[in-house]
Formats: C-alpha cells, sequence, structure tokens
C-alpha cells in the first residue's frame, strides 16, 4: 500500500512535460488540490482490498462484494437467497455448501442445514431394529396347544411384493414341552417351498425361545400366506406361547416384476425434520424450504431417500390438511 503523497508523485510524474510553465502546481493550488484529491481516492481504492482481506477471505464475515465472488464459486449466485440481496443468508448458505464434503453422516448433513436453518435439525432414520419389529408377521392363533404325537400348523400372512431378502426367512416360537428333542419343525413358503429342522435340543422347555433361519428362502416369493408345522413324536403335550418375540421375519428386497419396491427398501430412507417453531424461538426467519431440500438432495446417496420433513402447526411431523408449515409438497423425497 503507497502512502498519500507517493501517489501524488506518480499522477505528477504521469503529466506532459513543461506542464508546470503555464499550469500552476504549487502547494495549495486548485490544480494541486485536484490531484491530492485523485491521489487520496487511488490510495482508499488500493488499500480496501487489503483491509477487508482477512474477512473475505471467510463466507462467514465475507462483505457484499466478496460475497458474490462466493456465491459465483459454489453456483449459488441464482439462488432465492442471493437474488434477494440479504447479505446473512448469503452467507449461510456459502457456509451450508462449504459443509457439504466427506461420508454422508448424519452429524455432516445436519451441520449443512444448521447452516442455514439457524438451528440443528432432528434426524430420523429407520434402525435396523424397527425394521426387523415392523417386517415381523405374527403367527395366527398363538397360544396354541402342540398336538401329542400329531403336527400342529399356524400360518402368518406377508404382504411384500418383492422378492424375499438374502436374510432369507426367519421363524422365531417360544415353546413349553417336557421333551424338546421330540419337536420337529416345518415351514412352507407362499410357493410351496419347504424348510424342515430337526430337534433344537434335548430335555425339558419351559418358555425358551426358539429361532429357527432358513436363508434357503432367499429369492423366492415372500407374499401369501406361509405355514409354519411343529410335529410332536413323544406322545406328551405342549405349547407354542405368545411371546412378543414371537413371529415369522420376511423382508422382500429388489423389485417386483410390477416395479414395486420390497419393504426392505425403507431401511435407506432417511428425513430431516424442520421445526418453525424453535427458528422462531430464536428470533430468525424460516429460510426458503426448496433450498434446504437441495441441501438433502446433494447428501442423499444413490441408494437411499432423503426427505425433508416440516413440523405442522401442533409440533408433529404429520402433515395436516391446509396447515401452512406442511404444505403439500413438504415432505417430497429430495
Amino acid at each position: 500500500m503507497t502512502s498519500l503523497a507517493e501517489e501524488k508523485a506518480r499522477l505528477v510524474a504521469l503529466l506532459p512535460e513543461r506542464l508546470g510553465d503555464w499550469l500552476d502546481l504549487s502547494p495549495g493550488s486548485d490544480p494541486d488540490k485536484v490531484l491530492a484529491g485523485a491521489a487520496q481516492g487511488i490510495a482508499e481504492a488500493q488499500s480496501a482490498p487489503l483491509a477487508n482481506l482477512a474477512a473475505d477471505a471467510n463466507p462467514v464475515t465475507a462483505t457484499p462484494a466478496a460475497i458474490a465472488d462466493w456465491e459465483a464459486a459454489q453456483g449459488l449466485d441464482r439462488t432465492p437467497a442471493a437474488l434477494t440481496g440479504a447479505l446473512e443468508p448469503r452467507r449461510a448458505q456459502v457456509v451450508a455448501r462449504w459443509r457439504e464434503r466427506g461420508y454422508p453422516l448424519a452429524s455432516r448433513v445436519a451441520g449443512s442445514i444448521a447452516a442455514v436453518l439457524g438451528v440443528v435439525p432432528a434426524m430420523v432414520r429407520h434402525t435396523r431394529l424397527a425394521m426387523r419389529t415392523a417386517h415381523t408377521y405374527p403367527l395366527a392363533g398363538l397360544p396354541l396347544a402342540i398336538a401329542p404325537s400329531a403336527s400342529t400348523q399356524t400360518s402368518a400372512v406377508v404382504a411384500d411384493n418383492a422378492p424375499v431378502s438374502s436374510a432369507g426367512a426367519q421363524v422365531t416360537v417360544t415353546v413349553t414341552h417336557p421333551a424338546l428333542d421330540a419337536l420337529s419343525f416345518r415351514l412352507a413358503g407362499p410357493d410351496g417351498y419347504l424348510k424342515t429342522w430337526p430337534a433344537q435340543g434335548t430335555g425339558a422347555a419351559v418358555g425358551r425361545t426358539l429361532r429357527l433361519y432358513a436363508p434357503e428362502f432367499a429369492g423366492r416369493r415372500a407374499d401369501g400366506t406361509w405355514l409354519f408345522t411343529i410335529t410332536e413324536s413323544s406322545g406328551a403335550a405342549g405349547a407354542l406361547l405368545n411371546s412378543s418375540t414371537s413371529g415369522l421375519f420376511v423382508e422382500g428386497r429388489g423389485r417386483a416384476p410390477s416395479g414395486a419396491e420390497g419393504l426392505a427398501a425403507n431401511l435407506w430412507e432417511w428425513a430431516v425434520i424442520v421445526d418453525p417453531a424453535a427458528v422462531s424461538a430464536l428470533g430468525l426467519s424460516l429460510p426458503n424450504m426448496d433450498f434446504l431440500r437441495s441441501i438433502v438432495a446433494r447428501w442423499n446417496p444413490a441408494h437411499a431417500r432423503g426427505y425433508l420433513v416440516s413440523k405442522n402447526s401442533l409440533g408433529g411431523a404429520s402433515a395436516l390438511f391446509d396447515d401452512a408449515q406442511t404444505p403439500w409438497d413438504g415432505g417430497l423425497w429430495a
């Protein structure tokens, strides 16, 4: 950065030769004042970028002129925030874009949204336990007596269009019987395919939980009625108890011939939940929802389904008809 005197000397040096013979350039003259004013403007123009350099290097503190450069570099120069001209939303969207780096961990996604929203949003996704619970179908008629020296049958109805996932089928039952080694088991799928199991132990069983695995059902038909049969060979009676864990676990994965996805696809669904009340409580304005949805879309892996959800006026996450906070497309797949 040059001084005012140096800039004035440079301007004088640019004047035509012998101009001083007919133009008064003495200190305090009108021409001298003009040169001094021009020199001051040049000096200030040179010093301003340097003074703002540290601030402009950070989008959080960037000046209006610099934030426009940040927006152009990030492809954000045509967003609603950029077009309105308000500085803080423009800074926030640049910070959000910078945070879109790395593997899409929930904390990183929430951090990107928080840069624009002003609060850290809630993130929801299906856990493996929740998926297992949702796709475990009850066995009919429990509790059910196990007839001595006979076969006892129960069933489960599965509504899942896609073929069975690689996990196959799993039956969980709770058994009471004086001779566990006298019990054998069979599972028949909707397409007639059979899987049998020999005795699952010896001695008396009182409320013992057994889980029977059948990976052989992978890729076979899932939807329809499944038949589970217990055969007793010792002449002793027993019972299948009505336990909270009892049932048939089956998940369809992939697409059915109709194009419908199996229920296992729900494992890859996730959502960011925006709470307008929490934003308002901090004295902030709700940002453009389409821009937030675009953040979710960029973070969303190709195999997953990411959603942006706005809480309704009652504080719930379900859409309400004619609720301004839950427009019809507010929960659309991003």
